[in-house]
């Protein structure tokens, strides 16, 4: 890292006191404000309404399990997702943190020395089909790291394809569909511009596009 001089700042103001300076001239749209409607009553004197969905949720919320430890947790979430990967579910795994994502993501890489004889009894325990050999373990992940945030979009597009299993921080997806199945014309730009680019470019540096990456 180069060393520069000390910067030096006219001015500064926070997010809050530039927003009121407004004057109560301030709107906007979210899908994440009615747990912050105090906050935004207190802070910037605005109301918070509500706009019903205009589709019947479809999501199922289960009950909270609590956990000893966080080791526990992160066990429980593995088998949980191993469980439902057997059943051919695509799964979006939400986590807090890159450490935490990243701690997943090691957990099921472990399942790989699990011998499979104990992989097949957990599985038929749940009531989902065996796994394949090796398919239970691939997964994408998705966090502020370069390698992953870079492809943000085309990973988070294809989160839906059948027994996709990818882990991401909360800054994943905004704004970002994900389809079940996958997204047809992503995969379709892929495999164009992997079969297409070495003919029209073979000298050229990386020419075919990486595959989306998994976690080392």
């Amino acid at each position: 890292v180069k060393v520069n001089d000390d910067q030096s700042f006219a001015a500064s103001i926070t997010y809050q006191d530039l927003f009121n300076l407004f004057g109560g001239r301030l709107c906007g749209m979210t899908g994440t404000a009615s747990t912050e409607r105090v906050e935004f009553f207190d802070v910037y004197g605005m109301d918070v309404v509500t706009v019903p969905p205009n589709q019947p949720r479809l999501r199922e919320d289960w009950e909270t399990s609590l956990c000893r430890s966080a080791d526990v947790k992160l066990d429980e979430v593995v088998w949980e997702i191993f469980s439902e990967h057997c059943k051919g579910r695509p799964l979006l795994v939400g986590t807090q943190t890159v450490e935490e994502s990243e701690a997943v993501a090691r957990r099921l890489q472990a399942l790989a020395h699990v011998p499979r004889e104990k992989l097949v009894e957990y599985a038929q325990m749940m009531g989902a089909p065996p796994p394949s050999t090796g398919d239970a373990f691939e997964y994408v992940i998705l966090n502020a790291r370069p390698q992953y945030a870079e492809r943000e979009a085309d990973i988070v597009a294809q989160a839906g394809r059948q027994g996709a299993i990818t882990i991401s921080t909360n800054m994943a997806g905004r704004g970002t569909d994900i389809l079940l199945g996958g997204n047809a014309e992503g995969l379709a730009k892929f495999e164009l511009r992997r079969l297409l680019l070495p003919v029209a470019l073979p000298n050229a540096p990386h020419a075919t596009p990486a595959p989306l990456p998994s976690a080392p």
